[in-house]
């Protein structure tokens, strides 16, 4: 992996015990499943509410909410269970009183908090039970990529300098808990993700950018996106795919840069693709010193 990588993967770890893949909404939670299935590895799915994955019609799946996960995780630790993988979008409950937004299981955590906050509380719980938790990269390591030029388009000296600010901001944003990403043209900051995600983000990008621009022959703007400092990359790593570069694309963005080795790509091939023929550049950028 590239030397700039802020977490640790065990070498030669064993998949051969019974995993349990807690599955949120797109793409990666099916790779992983399949990855696991390639290897024989027996798998137990869960499903957290309101996700809905046509891949898991034919599959045997539970639910999991705040309100049960202990108890059903218990269970299948208690059936062998002794690995977990949390894989996918995860959107946050919804509560009605404050004493709703409390309650996490078994101890309070309040769930208007950031996302690190929250699933540190998540993860404190589900290892008690006894659970190695491991990210989905330890499960494909190769969705994780070295510090490289993707693409046939390279960023300008101007893209790059976006993408320095870019990634100011982002460091920042992470300092706070708020973010992973945030869209920067010539020098301004257009847009930060917040709990709402980086399509919502993109998605107001597309009707602001043109609005924005001090030159409008100038640098056309990027997307940065990186974890956060000291952020559990074990869950909630920055995530990459076709559709972020469609709706990059969209935002009429001139290229996408993210941190070597602290970011998920999903698709790679696919996604160089759609970005080659969208005229952008994929830049996997060395994480600052």
């Amino acid at each position: 992996m590239a030397s700039c990588w802020r977490g640790n993967i065990e070498e030669g770890k064993s998949l051969s015990s019974k995993y349990v893949v807690i599955c949120g909404s797109g793409l990666l939670p099916r790779l992983i499943v399949e990855e696991l299935e390639s290897r024989n590895v027996a798998v137990e799915l869960l499903v957290l509410p309101g996700v809905r994955l046509e891949w898991l019609l034919d599959r045997s799946a539970t639910e999991i909410g705040l309100g049960n996960f202990v108890r059903v995780l218990t269970e299948r630790w208690n059936r062998g269970a002794r690995h977990l993988v949390l894989a996918g979008a995860v959107k946050r409950p919804k509560y009605q009183t404050s004493n709703e937004r409390q309650i996490l299981g078994d101890a309070p955590v309040d769930l208007a908090a950031g996302d690190d906050e929250v699933l540190g509380a998540l993860l404190a719980q589900i290892a008690a039970i006894g659970f190695d938790i491991q990210g989905a990269h330890q499960v494909l390591p190769e969705l994780l990529v070295e510090a490289s030029q993707l693409t046939s388009f390279v960023p300008s000296r101007d893209d790059r300098q976006d993408v320095e600010r870019a990634s100011q901001i982002v460091h920042q944003l992470g300092l706070v808990d708020v973010g992973q990403a945030a869209v920067v043209v010539q020098g301004l900051c257009v847009a930060v993700e917040t709990a709402t995600g980086t399509d919502d983000m993109l998605g107001r990008s597309i009707d602001s950018l043109p609005l924005v621009r001090p030159k409008q022959d100038g640098a056309r703007g990027v997307l940065y996106k990186a974890p956060k400092p000291n952020q559990d990359l074990r869950v909630d790593l920055p995530t990459i795919g076709p559709e972020t570069v469609r709706l990059a694309a969209s935002a009429g963005l001139a290229g996408i840069a993210f941190e070597a080795g602290g970011v998920l790509l999903l698709e790679r091939q696919t996604s160089v693709n759609l970005a080659d023929r969208a005229g952008m550049f994929m830049w996997s950028r060395p994480a600052a010193s």
